[in-house]
């Protein structure tokens, strides 16, 4: 069992997740998750045994969000937004 999988067992789920293809075997697909506290999460064995030092999955998709949003907080601000709206 992984850690993020304790986490969903517990009730806590991250705030966005996206599914992203192993560079050197496109059948195999990780899991890279987004939490409340602006940190990232993925499946693939380098962040498995780095942890918060990160892999190249989590490094892409914070500097993605960055560019178009700022910097994680904001975008964070943003998907919140959307789901108030979305049940207004």
């Amino acid at each position: 069992i992984t850690f993020m999988a304790i986490l969903k067992i517990e009730g806590k789920y991250p705030v966005q997740e996206w599914q992203v293809h192993s560079s050197k075997d496109t059948s195999i697909i990780y899991t890279l998750s987004l939490w409340g506290d602006h940190k990232f999460s993925c499946t693939c064995p380098r962040f498995m045994y780095h942890g918060n030092k990160g892999c190249k999955h989590t490094q892409g998709k914070r500097l993605e969000i960055e560019n178009l949003y700022g910097n994680v907080h904001n975008y964070l601000e943003m998907l919140k937004e959307r789901k108030k709206q979305a049940n207004d």
